[in-house]
């Protein structure tokens, strides 16, 4: 099982989510983004972990892969 980290929850990252999700091979271990409403809202449905701090979330969770699905500017 590959374990990942999404960081960036606005459309696209939310949409990477909903992929990786379908994909049996692959857990969603975390998420990072720093509005916390949408972390709130994320962590209350799917019950995975999630940080506003990116270095934070390095700490705290074991990962394969990471997906920076933040705004390129």
């Amino acid at each position: 099982m590959i374990k990942l980290a999404v960081v960036g929850l606005g459309k696209m990252g939310l949409s990477h989510h909903a992929m990786i999700n379908a994909h049996p091979g692959v857990k969603v271990a975390a998420v990072c983004d720093t509005t916390g409403y949408v972390l709130d809202v994320l962590n209350k449905y799917t019950g995975v972990q999630t940080f506003t701090d990116f270095d934070a979330m390095l700490r705290d969770v074991e990962l394969d892969a990471i997906i920076i699905a933040t705004p390129s500017s």
